[in-house]
């Protein structure tokens, strides 16, 4: 693809100030400007920033404070003058500086005191019950609120203590389900169980552990069946489609999509399991197959609006599976099928959307930023490039993920054969670096044996 004309921009195909189905329109204003936003402006130009010093009437070591204090409020003065820019932007400025806001506001809040003590409390709610002998009033809701603590927890924590918190609930419900014999309370139990292994089996495949994460992922699906929980079983055979088309696998990844299409409610089970579809079609290079399954997928859009899933919506967190995760499938789905155009188009949208997400998941947002990045080096745009991929080189690299990882040999794919622009192979080097820290980070902190 490294000869092939310049992709057209998404503002040549949609109105600058559109809504998206999201109901998420591009910003006009800015209504408090940080350090953060006046260095997306100047990038969102192009300008370097002399230059954008020397447009403002400002010294350029003012403007270099803003890379070095993204968080400092602007004076009254600055704004003003930041006003005038915005305002004059070319449609095309107005996108990036769209773009690089969502970006900026999708970025992870610090992990206030009261996460921290709430934290406290789960684990000795956790001790409560693993030092529980019996059924009591109490103990199946302290179970379903610990799986959603875990649920919605999951990138709060590392990856490792996550998988070791969701064993020490799981080995109490097991030992409870032992003990009772109410169907009931059973099925209660097994639904816990199968949301725990699933859990588990996400947690494992993050950490690059991928037979570990297969036979947490089937538990998972027996569980689900066991307990006649559809939209689970659902979301389990969704896992392991999953991790068949990481895999390179995709016959295996469709056959699951089937059975999990099969059983799976209307709206949000249905809506992941068709884009986990066109995942798959990618892998197999099957672009007709992407094109029917994205639509299949934007088909349950409206069922969504009207229906509540017990475990997409009740549930949550890593349950979950909105317009957002939705979005950034799509695109990583043309990704892989070199449809740039289409790549950057879908992937922008998602981006944009990120922005009335109230609380993001971190690995989604940083897999849809590479994946934006990706699609914007495609498109010959390094700088674009370089500003979605820095939030996710800013993650430490002992906090990356295998898909994380993957994502950035994509974009490593795309960049090498623009080697010759200096931007590009720095940023290939860049991207390379991580990737290095990741593996040798990994290496020193392998985890034992669960069972340790």
């Amino acid at each position: 693809m490294a000869g092939s004309q310049p992709l057209p921009h998404p503002v040549d195909h949609e109105p600058a100030l559109q809504p998206d189905r999201t109901g998420t329109a591009r910003p006009t204003a800015v209504t408090e400007w940080t350090g953060a936003l006046a260095v997306a402006l100047q990038e969102a130009t192009r300008e370097t920033q002399e230059s954008f010093a020397h447009r403002l009437g400002l010294s350029t070591r003012g403007v270099a404070r803003w890379h070095e204090r993204p968080d400092s409020r602007l004076r009254t003065e600055t704004a003003a003058l930041l006003d005038t820019v915005l305002t004059g932007l070319a449609p095309a400025e107005r996108e990036r500086f769209s773009l690089l806001m969502a970006i900026d506001r999708a970025r992870p809040e610090p992990e206030p005191d009261g996460d921290w003590i709430r934290r406290v409390a789960q684990q000795s709610s956790t001790e409560a019950l693993l030092r529980s002998g019996r059924l009591s009033a109490d103990v199946l809701p302290t179970l379903v609120q610990e799986v959603m603590s875990l649920a919605n927890g999951y990138d709060t924590e590392s990856r490792l203590a996550g998988l070791r918190h969701a064993r020490d609930v799981s080995e109490v419900a097991s030992t409870l389900a032992d003990r009772t014999r109410r169907p009931s309370e059973l099925v209660d139990l097994y639904a816990s169980l199968g949301q725990l292994n699933a859990l588990m089996a996400s947690l494992a495949f993050d950490l690059d552990r991928w037979d570990a994460a297969e036979t947490l992922a089937r538990t998972a699906s027996s569980y689900a069946d066991m307990s006649g929980h559809s939209s689970l079983h659902a979301w389990t055979l969704g896992l392991r489609a999953t991790l068949a088309f990481w895999r390179a696998d995709p016959r295996l990844a469709l056959d699951h999509v089937d059975h999990g299409l099969a059983i799976a409610p209307m709206g949000a089970p249905s809506y992941r399991l068709h884009h986990i579809e066109a995942r798959a079609h990618a892998v197999a290079g099957n672009v007709e197959g992407v094109r029917a399954s994205i639509g299949a997928a934007n088909a349950q859009l409206d069922f969504m609006e009207g229906l509540r899933d017990d475990l997409h919506d009740g549930i949550g967190g890593e349950f979950a599976f909105g317009y957002v995760r939705g979005t950034a499938c799509a695109g990583a789905a043309w990704l892989r099928v070199g449809d740039g155009h289409q790549a950057l188009k879908t992937t922008y949208r998602a981006i944009r959307a990120l922005v009335s997400d109230p609380a993001p998941s971190t690995n989604v947002v940083n897999g849809l930023l590479i994946d934006g990045a990706a699609a914007s080096a495609l498109d010959g745009d390094i700088a674009t490039a370089r500003a979605l991929i820095t939030p996710a080189l800013d993650l430490s690299p002992d906090r990356s993920t295998v898909s994380t990882t993957g994502r950035l040999k994509n974009v490593l794919t795309v960049l090498r054969p623009l080697e010759a622009n200096r931007e590009a192979r720095e940023l290939a080097e860049q991207a390379e670096a991580y990737l290095a820290a990741g593996r040798l980070a990994a290496e020193a902190a392998k985890p034992r044996p669960l069972g340790d």
